[in-house]
């Protein structure tokens, strides 16, 4: 079933990929890449990386709410090293692959739990700066913004289910069993997280500040590309690529992250130059990978494979 999922994938992201190539010019596609001044990869991977530094910190206080111990280099390396995971395995499971690594010797069950809180965070982010889109933005792009706040929603909906006390009481009726053991621990672990919304509230400008660092990688890549791409838009619109590229239809993102690129910078700087600035932000993802990639060969990975 899992290669089967990881074969749609591959064929969902090489189909949207070949729509989106097929309507392009290439000449002009061409023109573009060489005229591209690449040295400014270096401070867009910079900005990058300061969003995973922060959200690596954010991740370190929620895991602390549940007695997980984690230095922030750690989590920045796990971080990383899941970064590099997501990046690269048709499967990806970024969240699932740093709460594994945060979870040894201690327990796995809770520290995914905090790190589904760690998401859910970062969505109410997403959420802010979609709500001040639509608000503030006109575009034709609206239709997508608005399946973009319905999804997120739909998502906190479910999620904030899951702090229920029906819902609670229902888990503990579950069976217990090798398998639904670790899923019961799971959930009672996230409805242990209810009486921290004062944390979680209090880590929400960091949310903010993580996603404005991503929202600001554009924009610092666009004088390579010739084009100036106006601040407030490029702020309020790259949260729905953010959220879009969550969507595991597709490996990596990829396809999901062209097109919404094309959709919603198109009418700003053409479609050829939207889909180099897609590809360069994936790019800056792609280097803090080869980290990643590094510091999983360092953690002897032969030990966790499994």
């Amino acid at each position: 079933m899992k290669k089967l999922t990881n074969v749609i994938k591959i064929i969902v992201s090489l189909g949207l990929l070949i729509f989106i190539l097929t309507r392009l010019e290439w000449k002009k596609l061409i023109y573009e890449i060489k005229a591209t001044n690449y040295f400014f990869l270096i401070p867009a991977t910079l900005l990058y990386f300061i969003a995973i530094l922060l959200s690596a910190y954010r991740w370190v206080i929620f895991l602390k709410l549940r007695g997980i111990q984690l230095s922030l280099p750690q989590a920045l390396k796990f971080y990383l090293i899941s970064i590099f995971a997501g990046n690269f395995l048709p499967s990806g499971g970024l969240d699932i692959v740093r709460a594994l690594y945060a979870g040894r010797g201690s327990s796995v069950s809770v520290a995914l739990a905090a790190t589904f809180i760690d998401r859910l965070a970062g969505f109410y982010a997403i959420l802010f700066y979609l709500i001040l889109a639509a608000i503030t933005l006109s575009m034709k792009a609206k239709t997508l913004l608005k399946l973009t706040i319905i999804g997120i929603l739909l998502l906190l909906a479910f999620n904030l289910l899951l702090f229920t006390k029906q819902f609670y009481t229902w888990v503990n009726t579950i069976k217990r069993t090798r398998i639904t053991i670790p899923i019961i621990k799971f959930l009672n672990s996230i409805y242990d997280f209810r009486s921290e919304w004062p944390v979680i509230l209090k880590m929400f400008p960091v949310s903010i500040l993580i996603q404005l660092c991503f929202s600001l990688v554009p924009i610092v890549m666009s004088p390579g590309l010739n084009v100036k791409i106006p601040f407030l838009e490029s702020i309020l619109l790259l949260p729905i690529i953010n959220f879009v590229i969550m969507i595991p239809i597709t490996v990596s993102g990829l396809g999901l992250r062209e097109g919404a690129f094309i959709i919603l910078y198109g009418d700003l700087i053409g479609r050829e130059k939207s889909l180099l600035l897609s590809l360069f932000y994936y790019l800056t993802s792609i280097i803090l990978s080869i980290i990643g990639w590094v510091l999983f060969l360092l953690d002897k990975p032969e030990k966790y494979i499994k």
